[in-house]
């Protein structure tokens, strides 16, 4: 999975401010896969 322009700097912010991160990246099922 790639990662955008703004993750990094997201993530460290989000670090920053005591967040801490468990899953990177965190994946999230959507839609129906057998029609993928």
């Amino acid at each position: 999975m790639a990662k955008d322009l703004f993750h990094n700097v997201v993530k460290e912010a989000l670090v920053g401010e005591g967040w801490q991160i468990t899953h990177d990246p965190f994946p999230v099922d959507y839609g129906d896969d057998a029609n993928a």
